[in-house]
């Protein structure tokens, strides 16, 4: 989170258009949501169907509401809600790919996971994007417990 916090401190960009976008509409989310909840569920709701989804805003509300609507709030917020579980994942897919000594595996990919420039680059410019690559971990973690798919359903972890 310190290099996250340090980062944008020390930012001198205006931000527009599409690095903005994601900030503005949790900021917007969380205003709504102040007013009147069903109002904000409703707008979150018909935010499906627009080009960009509010759907990535939602676990980083109660980082706004708490600490308020900055950029810095929303990208340390998408750090801790997404990087996290990012390279917990990755380190855990290592485990099933490399089973000898799984936790100096699963620890020193998780760690070199956090010194790829494209993990951050994206989120420090105010994308949520990683938070699907969370998904897609998640998908191949699950494959990786029966790759020869022997067993029709199976609990995922």
């Amino acid at each position: 989170m310190l290099v996250t916090t340090i980062y944008v401190s020390s930012e001198h960009y205006f931000y527009f258009w599409d690095f903005v976008n994601y900030p503005n509409q949790t900021s917007e989310l969380v205003s709504v949501l102040r007013r009147s909840p069903l109002e904000g569920i409703w707008r979150l709701y018909t935010s499906l169907s627009l080009d960009y989804s509010q759907l990535p805003c939602l676990p980083l509300i109660p980082f706004f509401f708490i600490f308020g609507e900055s950029r810095l709030v929303f990208i340390v917020a998408c750090a801790l809600v997404y990087i996290v579980p990012f390279t917990l994942v990755t380190g855990a897919i290592a485990t099933k790919i490399i089973p000898i000594y799984p936790r100096i595996v699963f620890w020193s990919t998780a760690f070199v996971t956090l010194l790829i420039p494209s993990t951050w680059t994206a989120l420090l410019r105010g994308y949520p994007d990683i938070g699907s690559a969370v998904l897609i971990g998640l998908a191949a973690l699950i494959y990786l417990q029966d790759v020869r798919l022997k067993t029709w359903w199976k609990a995922p972890l």
